[in-house]
């Protein structure tokens, strides 16, 4: 790399870094991982409902955003997270360009392509937040129908295997990180209750994670559309086990823990 492309990556640097120090990009952070927080709270209160009664929404992202939507408060709220989730967005498109500087230099590129991904994530659950605040949301899903397409030809179950092999992946990644508390890098400080939350509520997620894929691949093997799907399917599954309403309350109560730590990540995040 000669000269000015040095010095031109290096004033990326500089410019990344000054953004993710600014205080505005820190309120929007923290105003996102709040609508973070209280998406999976929600969802939480979602998987109560389908354990000890009947929930009227999926025990889903969409399906909490569909449940925020239906309080009071609903139509204001839907606007925050809308505005929260894309500030996410931004964030993290920003550290996939060249964030992570407290990191070495061999851990930044993994981060970064984990950053995307989550950015991912977060455009969907701003898009999502959007429609249901303009009015043009729905609690239900097509992805049922389209698993039941490609698994009508041979590409197709592949592909689905591949990513029910993805789904676990992640699942297995969450758990680890859960484990090994390796979060702690992208906070500021934090106490001890804190990073318990952050353990429970990772592997949580993890367990979630692991449930959804090996779904997606059961179907897929059986060809039985109808018993894939993304966390409703999970937490429905858990609840048909022994003892499901137990396990999915105890499952609950580590998703609200994400939550919780979403509260306070949002306090001590790492911006830049």
């Amino acid at each position: 790399m000669d000269a000015s492309a040095h010095q031109a990556a290096r004033k990326v640097d500089r410019a990344t870094a000054e953004a993710g120090h600014s205080q505005a990009v820190a309120v929007l952070v923290a105003v996102g991982l709040i609508a973070y927080g209280i998406v999976h709270l929600t969802i939480a209160w979602v998987a109560l409902q389908v354990a000890w009664g009947s929930a009227s929404n999926s025990a889903s992202q969409q399906g909490a955003i569909a449940e925020l939507a239906s309080t009071p408060v609903g139509p204001l709220l839907l606007w925050v997270l809308a505005v929260g989730f894309f500030a996410l967005l931004l964030w993290r498109l920003m550290l996939a360009a060249r964030g992570f500087s407290w990191l070495p230099r061999r851990r930044r590129t993994r981060k970064r392509i984990g950053s995307l991904g989550q950015a991912v994530v977060y455009g969907y659950l701003g898009v999502t937040s959007l429609k249901f605040a303009i009015g043009t949301g729905s609690s239900s899903s097509r992805s049922k129908t389209i698993t039941g397409q490609l698994m009508d030809n041979t590409a197709g179950r592949i592909l689905l295997v591949v990513v029910a092999a993805g789904v676990v992946a992640v699942g297995i990644g969450l758990i680890v990180k859960g484990i090994r508390a390796s979060f702690t890098t992208e906070l500021e400080g934090g106490g001890r209750a804190l990073v318990r939350l952050g353990q429970i509520g990772y592997i949580a997620k993890g367990i979630a994670f692991l449930i959804v894929g090996c779904l997606l691949a059961l179907a897929t093997i059986r060809h039985h559309p109808g018993q894939a799907g993304g966390l409703d399917a999970a937490v429905h599954a858990i609840k048909n086990q022994p003892y499901g309403p137990v396990l999915l309350t105890v499952l609950a109560a580590g998703i609200a823990c994400f939550g919780v730590y979403c509260f306070g990540w949002a306090r001590r995040a790492r911006t830049s």
